[in-house]
């Protein structure tokens, strides 16, 4: 007798296409064609697959980008290849490199939007080129077949029963228990894998899409292989003679795990098209599964839960989704009503549980709904759904529920922190801020903190409210009298009981010095809801994200927090890069912004501080939820609105900033205008309303930054005439344009990569090419030295000098040259320019990082000493 597998693998589909596919011999060779087209070539096969360098992929880089030119740029025998950037930047297909053109020398070249998958860089050639299609014959099969009874597969298929080995409804262990210990409940199971085929032994074309048939408790499935019939297919039930094939199946699991294996697998779902028989059979199982799924729980959903929960089990997601959400709640509210979920010896109750929450929370608005629910109180057992749920679902199914709990409540209106919008809060009395402090030692976990539920009478009723309580060790000991004990005294830990509300916005600050001691596995946000707190507790299973370099973040308290903010700093474990990782890129806001709101929660003002405060913890939260929802949006613009709303609030925030001091490289030191106006444009920005904050980069600005780079594109500029135009290239070097809240800016790229932009501007005086200067770049000016040995073979070095002035009488004419400034302050806090001394012997001091342009010089104003280090040989005239 067969294998049942053979059965399956001859109805299964895409079988004739899998066939079809393996036996397609590809050429051993590639054809490819240049972009800018001319001869054709060949490369092997073999090589073009499996060597990336050579043949660098364009596929990623084209559509992130959204790509449609590509841009040919032959300039002294070099050939590049370019693309535009959103901000009107170039960028080099090769090798990344931001590229300065000139716009009369670009070739453009049209591309294929919806099929990048053709375009490659051949290194080898510096070519980019077009692969053609490997277009082997298509063949389109029919959803028939051409039946034999003595095909290979179904041969050996005779008359009779055969078991079907399909993954069950219940868990492993309850597997193995039936097997071991209850003998008269695996011949049952057993017998519900039994399937009884009755095979034709006339040859002929069948339908691979089959006729349903089932019994009046839809406990047996009938599934018909009919003939195929070249004139309209008959929708009445065929008879046996009208069928190749008859499959019937004794369990709905090993009707729905065939259906999925042969057809659902295949990428059919139940959208409608395809052809009669297969949209008829659509038809059928909704009516006989879906259908009869929900009328039977709407009429006694406590008698069907477990026929429900089983059908749940072997569907998969394409045909889920096709359950009402309102049956998805009537199988959540009944699992509950129940009082007894976990996984049996019948069926795996909890795992079904947790991918009914998980089919449910993919659809839209139910996380909210659901976290009401959670805080729903049980009369009767006097504890929240929540609390019944997390003691039900155990083990990796425990640590999932609580994952969506989570994921849920970062959507929701939970987030916000406010009373006044959320009423559920107001019995919490535990801080914002909860330090924290977690080791393994010798295998076993600590931490600082437990959490239990307690009960916490309400207000003016008799009512009680379901709460978590905290008990948070202080680190801190008191003596107490022991009678018991030598001495009559001994030291006692102080333990605080925080209480707070289950979906309480809680942010975690840890306490330790070294992240070494951290060993960690279950996942902690910087923000969590506070019952996290109690599934980590009860787990002893902790992960250190807060100051991993995925999540970076831990900063001052949100307002209104115990304390002062001179007890908790900021940017004790702020880093630069976790600001970029953490705010920037995920919530939309710039570095340089981020890096001032972080600075400002520190300063002395603590009212300016805390209102900063918390206008950090909305972006943290969009960081964290990845989506701006209707609560994280309201908070953002609540916050910002405190700050900028009113004209006597802009004043004052105006004159705040302008006296506020913020730390930085351990000095106070107020911040600039160029701050103070990018940081109020930036909360204009967050408030909806139209920005009225003055900023150097206005609309007149921008338009007159593009229309100069198109003109200075045009120019073809040489190292004799770069001096020329110096003035006008300067602001190129390291500013290029940006679109921020939907209007475009010019946006400085770094304002600590000095080094880089003298770099650049030496280049651009040895080749008059208009390079962007990196955004970051080591500091230290030792890096100068030895890149001007290895890039221009000059072995130079810096020489003290007295002050900057003295450049007057000790360069040469023609003579370039990068001075190094000394800060006062710090040593790290140098700076570099380049400097000229033109063929008329006046020194020009070229200022390439700000805007301006303009640097103070002076010894004592800001810089305590000077370097310089001469960059060239006096070979050539400078106008």
């Amino acid at each position: 007798m067969a294998n049942f597998q053979d059965i399956i693998e001859f109805l299964r589909i895409n079988r004739r296409s899998d066939e079809a596919n393996k036996n397609i011999n590809l050429p051993n060779n590639v054809l490819l064609t240049p972009l800018e087209g001319g001869e054709s070539y060949h490369v092997d096969r073999n090589i073009f697959e499996s060597n990336f360098i050579i043949y660098k992929r364009l596929f990623s880089i084209l559509s992130a980008n959204n790509v449609d030119t590509i841009y040919l740029w032959e300039n002294n025998s070099d050939k590049k290849y370019l693309f535009q950037k959103s901000n009107l930047e170039y960028s080099n297909l090769l090798n990344g490199a931001t590229e300065f053109p000139n716009l009369s020398e670009l070739v453009e070249y049209s591309i294929e939007t919806d099929n990048y998958n053709i375009y490659f860089y051949d290194v080898s050639e510096n070519n980019i080129v077009i692969k053609s299609q490997d277009l082997p014959e298509i063949i389109l099969f029919p959803d028939y077949i051409n039946y034999n009874p003595n095909d290979s597969l179904i041969k050996d298929i005779s008359n009779g029963e055969y078991i079907y080995w399909f993954k069950n409804h219940v868990s492993f262990f309850a597997n193995v228990v039936n097997t071991i210990f209850d003998f008269p409940r695996k011949v049952i199971f057993d017998s519900q894998r039994m399937v009884n085929i009755t095979k034709s032994q006339k040859s002929g074309k069948m339908n691979l899409f089959p006729f349903i048939q089932t019994n009046g408790n839809s406990k047996v499935f009938t599934l018909k292989y009919t003939y195929y019939q070249k004139e309209k297919q008959s929708i009445f039930t065929p008879s046996d003679e009208d069928c190749a094939l008859i499959l019937n199946f004794k369990s709905v699991g090993a009707f729905l795990s065939f259906l999925n294996d042969t057809i659902f697998s295949q990428g059919i779902d139940l959208s409608s098209g395809g052809g009669a028989m297969k949209d008829f059979f659509k038809q059928q199982f909704k009516k006989i599964v879906l259908d009869t799924l929900a009328l039977n729980l709407k009429k006694n959903s406590e008698l069907y839960y477990y026929d429900a929960l089983e059908i749940l089990y072997y569907l998969p997601d394409s045909i889920s989704v096709e359950i009402d959400t309102e049956i998805l709640w009537l199988l959540v509210r009944e699992g509950v009503n129940r009082n007894n979920l976990t996984n049996k010896l019948n069926i795996a109750e909890e795992d079904i549980y947790i991918k009914l929450l998980q089919i449910l929370l993919e659809r839209n608005g139910q996380n909210e709904i659901f976290l009401t629910y959670l805080n729903t109180v049980l009369v009767k057992k006097k504890i929240t759904i929540l609390e019944f749920l997390y003691d039900r679902l155990n083990g990796d199914n425990g640590l999932i529920f609580a994952g969506l709990v989570n994921k849920a409540w970062q959507k929701s209106r939970f987030v916000d922190y406010s009373v006044k919008n959320n009423p559920e809060f107001a019995s919490t009395t535990g801080p914002k801020l909860l330090p924290y402090h977690s080791e393994k030692i010798f295998g076993f976990f600590t931490s600082n903190a437990s959490a239990e539920f307690v009960e916490k009478p309400l207000n003016k009723s008799n009512a009680v409210d379901r709460v978590l309580q905290i008990n948070f060790e202080t680190g801190k000991t008191q003596t107490v009298v022991d009678p018991h004990i030598k001495g009559g005294l001994r030291e006692e830990k102080i333990v605080e009981h925080y209480i707070y509300h289950p979906f309480y916005p809680v942010k975690l600050k840890f306490t330790d010095k070294d992240d070494s001691q951290q060993e960690t596995a279950v996942k902690l946000d910087a923000i969590i809801p506070a019952f996290m707190l109690k599934v980590n507790a009860d787990k002893q299973f902790w992960h250190n994200v807060i100051k991993s370099g995925e999540y970076a973040l831990d900063v001052a308290a949100i307002v209104g927090s115990y304390g002062t903010l001179s007890e908790i700093v900021a940017a004790e474990v702020i880093t630069s890069l976790a600001v970029v990782r953490g705010i920037g890129a995920a919530a939309g806001i710039t570095s340089s912004v981020a890096n001032i709101v972080l600075k400002l929660t520190n300063a002395e003002n603590s009212e300016l501080g805390q209102t900063f405060c918390e206008y950090l913890f909305w972006i943290e939260m969009l960081s964290l939820s990845g989506e701006l929802t209707v609560a994280i949006k309201n908070g953002l613009s609540r916050s910002a609105r405190k700050l900028v709303e009113k004209e006597d609030d802009l004043s004052k925030l105006e004159r705040q900033l302008n006296e506020a001091l913020i730390e930085e490289n351990g000095k106070k030191r107020k911040l600039t205008k160029e701050e103070q106006e990018e940081l109020l444009s930036e909360l204009h920005g967050k408030t909806g309303m139209a920005d009225n904050i003055p900023l150097l980069t206005t609309e007149k600005a921008v338009k007159e930054f593009k229309e100069n780079w198109k003109r200075l594109s045009k120019i073809k500029i040489t190292p004799d005439t770069a001096m020329d135009y110096f003035d006008e290239v300067r602001v190129y070097f390291n500013h290029i344009i940006i679109t921020k809240n939907g209007e475009e800016i010019i946006h400085q790229v770094a304002n600590n990569n000095c080094t880089e932009v003298v770099k650049v501007i030496d280049h651009y005086f040895r080749t008059g090419e208009i390079k962007l200067a990196k955004s970051t770049g080591t500091p230290h000016y030792t890096t100068l030295v030895s890149w001007l040995k290895q890039e221009h073979k000059i072995d130079s070095k810096f020489v003290t000098i007295e002050n900057a002035a003295v450049l007057w009488t000790d360069m040469a004419n023609n003579e370039m040259g990068i001075l190094l400034c000394l800060s006062k302050t710090v040593y790290e806090s140098h700076h570099v320019i380049y400097v000229v001394k033109d063929a008329n012997g006046k020194v020009r001091f070229l200022e390439g990082q700000n805007f301006s342009g303009l640097v103070n010089l002076k010894k004592d104003a800001k810089f305590k000493e000077f370097r310089y280090m001469k960059v060239t040989e006096v070979t050539k005239e400078i106008k």
